[in-house]
């Protein structure tokens, strides 16, 4: 039976099909291997932040807990881009684990937005060896490490913010019933 399966394969087929084997072996093992990102996300994130005109008029968006949601965070994304926020700020769990395919798939989504946008560390984004995953593509250098005090801030502010929102809204609600 082999014999005949030789006589069927010429010499020109065996050798193309062994070269395809060849190729889509390396091809599915480097995928484990090459990076996903370019390791500085973050940071190119904050220079378009810096490099943007000022402007009187400051918005900004804040989301999380995507999880593999991909559909629909592409309309979070398509919203974002449309309101023309300064930037936003996605607070973690951007996949349910730290699968680095996964990873792939989230950074393919979000690596031409127009809206700069910077990506926390999520508990599910380091189950399964995410964490590497994650450094390796968002913060290699440590961004969120080193600028935490500031992302400190910002998470005090958007909190102070919905505080005095709220209050407003509640002297509104007061004013009306008299």
């Amino acid at each position: 039976m082999w014999d005949r399966f030789r006589k069927f394969l010429s010499k020109k087929r065996q050798l193309a099909a062994l070269t395809i084997i060849i190729v889509l072996l390396v091809v599915i093992g480097l995928n484990s291997y090459l990076p996903v990102g370019p390791g500085d996300y973050n940071q190119r994130q904050v220079d378009k932040i810096h490099s943007a005109p000022s402007s009187d008029h400051f918005s900004f968006a804040v989301m999380g807990d995507t999880k593999n949601s991909f559909k629909i965070f592409r309309k979070i994304l398509k919203n974002i881009d449309d309101e023309h926020y300064i930037f936003a700020i996605n607070v973690g769990d951007l996949i349910f684990d730290g699968e680095k395919e996964k990873y792939r798939i989230f950074y393919n989504m979000i690596k031409s937005e127009e809206t700069p946008l910077l990506v926390a560390v999520g508990n599910h984004d380091i189950r399964e060896g995410g964490a590497e995953n994650y450094f390796d593509i968002f913060d290699k250098n440590g961004f969120w490490i080193t600028h935490k005090w500031l992302v400190i801030l910002i998470l005090i502010i958007i909190v102070l913010a919905i505080d005095i929102f709220i209050s407003k809204i509640q002297e509104i609600i007061k004013l009306k019933k008299r």
